[in-house]
């Protein structure tokens, strides 16, 4: 009879563990005020001293293991919307990770299943072998809890989060190592989706601004601003650009805080320049829809490249260690496919050495003759300080001289225009001393039009890639 009864002791105690090790710690055991561990509850009769300390050992693995838990229930319940930067939703790597450390905590619950089982079945089972069974998650559980808290109160977000694990995987302990290449792979399925959807279709899925690639909306502002001093806001700007297609105007840049560390920036740029280009070829496809062509263009050929690009993206995602070398070899192999296509559709199609001789004749001279006839049809007003009409005169003047020299295609004229600039006296020369107006006249009087000429190029798409602001900004100067 007391042998049965210590039996049955024995066994209500291997349950009231194994509870414990799921996260319910029940009546036998409680979370500690000082460490918020599970530990032996005071002055219980059926538990030697001698096995407090094993107990507490072991059963702590069921407080990280309900932090665990809680963290998963909280991702798993967070919504993920596709408004930009809208509140409550929650980040897809989050909701990624979650996923990853449910993955690799199902082999903890496999094993309490199996030490539950071997209980049932050995009633005298000693204390000893679950702590053998769960010696492994000693160290791996109270590193995921660590990995977790510190993403929460660091804020990572995004790529960072990638960075984290993969310095994680750094690890001599071969059960930390292989948990953590197994959540780091679960991550990467997101970033494979975001590298799918920029590289094969040029779209940007990034709604909570995860993606280490990101519009820079600022870029176009700052430079119509630039263009704008200076100048009548209804007249053409100096080294303007105004590609034919709308889309392709959308600039982004690499947010460098956002890239994971173990990934070189010069694949990086790779992707982007990628992206950017398969965009390119998007709005060429668009614009032969509506032209109902019936040529097959490079924006169309390079559909065909598409699913051959998404496959080798596809196994690079179900490889279960990161390889940088296969990954930036798949990165090299997609960005030459479409660099090729770029200059089939730049060289060849757009037809861009006729271009650069054109550019050539006009900002850096090549056709004199055009130039010397617009001296002499325009110096009699040019060398006057510019009116409202000037740059009016100066264009038609302009037009006159290509005219005159046999330049006669309708589209210079509209790429091609001069610009002058109305000049702005020093606050000095505004307020004269005395309230005169002769301080203002004076200073007017050394500045003619030609001082504020300016040429301004309008270029075509897709050759804006080129012949950007900078660019056209230094053949200007």
């Amino acid at each position: 009879t007391k042998a049965k009864a210590g039996c049955n002791k024995r066994m209500s105690l291997h349950h009231e563990v194994l509870l414990a090790l799921s996260g319910y710690p029940g009546n036998v055991f409680a979370a500690s005020r000082e460490t918020g561990l599970f530990e032996v509850s005071p002055d219980l009769p059926f538990i030697h001293p001698s096995e407090v300390s094993l107990l507490n050992r072991i059963c702590r693995l069921g407080s990280y293991y309900l932090q665990l838990k809680s963290f998963i229930s909280e991702q798993s319940a967070a919504a993920v919307t596709l408004a930009p930067e809208s509140p409550g939703s929650s980040s897809l790597y989050l909701k990624a990770l979650a996923l990853g450390v449910d993955t690799v905590l199902d082999s903890y619950r496999q094993t309490l299943v199996r030490v539950e089982q071997k209980c049932i079945s050995e009633p005298q089972l000693p204390l000893s072998h679950l702590q053998h069974q769960l010696e492994d998650y000693q160290q791996l559980l109270p590193s995921l809890d660590a990995c977790v808290k510190l993403v929460h109160r660091n804020k990572l977000c995004g790529c960072q989060i990638l960075s984290h694990l993969h310095q994680q995987c750094s690890t001599g302990i071969p059960i930390i190592q292989r948990a953590y290449e197994r959540v780091l792979a679960t991550c990467h399925g997101v970033l494979y989706k975001q590298l799918s959807a920029w590289m094969l279709h040029g779209l940007l899925l990034d709604y909570q601004g995860e993606f280490f690639i990101e519009a820079a909306r600022e870029a176009p502002a700052e430079d119509h601003g630039d263009q704008s001093e200076g100048g009548d806001g209804s007249e053409a700007k100096e080294g303007a650009v105004q590609p034919l297609e709308p889309k392709s105007t959308s600039l982004f840049r690499i947010e460098h805080s956002l890239v994971p560390s173990y990934i070189p920036l010069r694949v990086i740029e790779k992707i982007l320049f990628v992206g950017e280009a398969v965009q390119i070829f998007q709005s060429q496809a668009q614009a032969q829809h509506r032209l109902s062509s019936t040529r097959m263009g490079v924006g169309s050929k390079l559909k065909s490249d598409q699913f051959r690009f998404g496959h080798m993206l596809a196994e690079l995602q179900k490889q279960p260690v990161f390889s940088l070398r296969e990954f930036e070899r798949t990165i090299d192999s997609i960005r030459d496919c479409v660099a090729e296509h770029l200059w089939r559709l730049l060289v060849e199609e757009s037809n861009l050495i006729a271009h650069l001789k054109t550019v050539k004749n006009f900002f850096l001279l090549g056709r004199g003759e055009l130039f010397l006839s617009f001296v002499d049809l325009a110096h009699s007003f040019m060398k006057l300080p510019p009116t409202n009409t000037t740059q009016h005169d100066v264009n038609v003047a302009f037009q006159q001289a290509m005219l005159k020299v046999g330049m006669e295609n309708e589209d210079l004229p509209r790429q091609f225009t001069l610009t002058v600039d109305q000049p702005r006296p020093p606050p000095e020369a505004r307020r004269p001393p005395g309230g005169g107006a002769t301080g203002g006249e004076g200073v007017e009087s050394g500045i003619n039009a030609w001082s504020l000429l300016g040429l301004s190029h309008t270029v075509n798409w897709p050759l804006h890639i080129l012949f950007t602001p900078a660019v056209l900004e230094k053949y200007n100067s």
